[in-house]
C-alpha cells in the first residue's frame, strides 16, 4: 500500500476509535514503516494471522492504543508475551517517555521485535527471549511500574505470570476481549493471593472497517488495571505447567 492510502486509512480508523491525537505525521510515518516491515516478514515467518494494512491499523494498532490512557508517565514497563510486537511497539512509538522491556519465549518473534525497534529507532524498547516464569527472569521480580500483556493467557493464569514482576505500588494492565468479565470473575483468588487488587475496569469498543464500505464492525474490549498492593509471595510464579493445571 502506498503511503497516501495508508495515511488515509490510519486517520479514518484512529478517528473512529477516538485516537485522533496520534494522527501526527511522525507517528503515522513510523507506523507505515513498521507495517511494511511486518507484512514482509510475516510472509516469510508466521508472526500474525492479520495480513493487510487495514487489519493491522485496526486490530493491532488501534486495539493496543485504546489502553494508552492507563499508561503512567515515565514508567518502566514489562510486556509479557509480546509476540510480533504488541502492545510494546505501538506503546513505544507513541510514548517515548516509557522504558519498555519486551519478553517472549519464541526467538524468531524476539528477533523480529529487535529488528523493528532498530529500524524505527525506538531507543525506549529492549527485548529478552525466554519464559517469564523461569529462573533467568527472577532478577526482574518486583521491579516494574507496569506489566502489560495482550492475547497471552486467561486472567487467572496471566495474573501469576505477571504480577510478581510489578513493584509494590505498580500494576498489571491486561488487554482483554469480550470474555474479559468471565476471566476477571475466575481470577479473584489469584489476584488477591498475588498481592493485587482491581483498580480499573474499562469497557471499550474497537471499531474495525467492514470491507470497502463506510460501515464499521464493533468489537468488545475490556481493560483491567490491577494494582500491586503488597509483595507477591516468593513461591510465585510457579512453572507454567503447574499454573495451567492448578490456577490459583
Amino acid at each position: 500500500m502506498e503511503y497516501p492510502a495508508f495515511e488515509a486509512h490510519f486517520a479514518s480508523i484512529f478517528e473512529k476509535n477516538g485516537l485522533e491525537r496520534f494522527c501526527t505525521p511522525e507517528i503515522i510515518e513510523r507506523f507505515y514503516r513498521f507495517t511494511e516491515y511486518f507484512l514482509a516478514e510475516n510472509a516469510k515467518t508466521n508472526l500474525s494471522a492479520i495480513r493487510t494494512p487495514e487489519e493491522m491499523i485496526a486490530k493491532h494498532y488501534a486495539d493496543c492504543l485504546l489502553a494508552e490512557p492507563l499508561l503512567p508517565r515515565n514508567a518502566t514497563v514489562l510486556d509479557v508475551g509480546c509476540g510480533g510486537g504488541f502492545p510494546c511497539i505501538p506503546f513505544a512509538i507513541v510514548r517515548s517517555d516509557l522504558q519498555i522491556t519486551a519478553i517472549d519465549s519464541t526467538q524468531k518473534k524476539i528477533d523480529f521485535v529487535k529488528s523493528a525497534a532498530k529500524l524505527l529507532k525506538l531507543d525506549n524498547l529492549i527485548c529478552i527471549c525466554g519464559r517469564i516464569e523461569e529462573k533467568p527472569q527472577a532478577k526482574l521480580r518486583e521491579t516494574f511500574d507496569l506489566v502489560t500483556s495482550r492475547a497471552v493467557a486467561n486472567l487467572p493464569v496471566l495474573a501469576e505470570l505477571t504480577l510478581p514482576f510489578a513493584k509494590t505500588g505498580g500494576a498489571l494492565l491486561a488487554l482483554k476481549g469480550a470474555k474479559g468479565g468471565e476471566e476477571l470473575a475466575a481470577a479473584q483468588s489469584a489476584i488477591k493471593t498475588l498481592g493485587g487488587a482491581l483498580e480499573t475496569d474499562r469497557e471499550e469498543t474497537l471499531y474495525c472497517p467492514a470491507g470497502q464500505g463506510s460501515e464499521w464492525v464493533p468489537e468488545a474490549r475490556r481493560l483491567f488495571l490491577i494494582r500491586k498492593q503488597k509483595p507477591t509471595p516468593p513461591q510465585y510464579p510457579r512453572t507454567y505447567a503447574t499454573i495451567a493445571k492448578r490456577p490459583l
